[in-house]
């Protein structure tokens, strides 16, 4: 089976998304590993995971027959993608509105989360479902959990 003749417009959706999600997200861990180095073993983890993610968004691994398909047809395709597209605006404009804040650090953590399970579920990719998972633990570590704890160390 070709993988070629089986890519669509899934294939595309998941390579605009996961450019829309890991760009701001790269960018802003260069920004942080300049100035804190302690989290360098996390970020490498972080950045495995999202180009094993983006991989599985664009390449239908694990489905059946190599091929995205909906659970339920194309109407609930067509709910999807209005909500991937708010989704998104919300999570970029998060972004782009940040001031460090906790509650603009745990919609960054969440959507993505969503996205990455909800299309896994979505389209019967189960492994995109487990690494979306793992990839949410990790990014809530760094980006809530750790500066928690050294926050916390630091006023001590």
């Amino acid at each position: 089976m070709n993988l070629v003749e089986n890519f669509s417009v899934d294939n595309i959706a998941g390579i605009i998304l996961s450019f829309c999600i890991f760009t701001p997200k790269i960018i802003s861990n260069l920004k942080t590993r300049r100035a804190n180095n302690k989290k360098g073993v996390l970020y490498l983890l972080e950045v495995v995971l999202m180009c094993v993610i983006t991989f599985l968004m664009v390449v239908p691994v694990g489905t059946p027959r190599l091929k995205f398909g909906y659970v339920s047809g194309m109407g609930v395709a067509y709910i999807w993608f209005l909500s991937y597209s708010m989704l998104l605006f919300i999570y970029l404009l998060s972004w782009h509105l940040s001031d460090k804040d906790e509650k603009d650090s745990r919609v960054r953590v969440i959507i993505p989360a969503i996205i990455f399970i909800v299309r896994g579920l979505l389209l019967r990719q189960w492994i995109l479902c487990v690494f979306g998972a793992i990839f949410a633990i990790v990014d809530y570590y760094i980006t809530i959990a750790l500066p928690k704890k050294q926050s916390t160390q630091l006023s001590e």
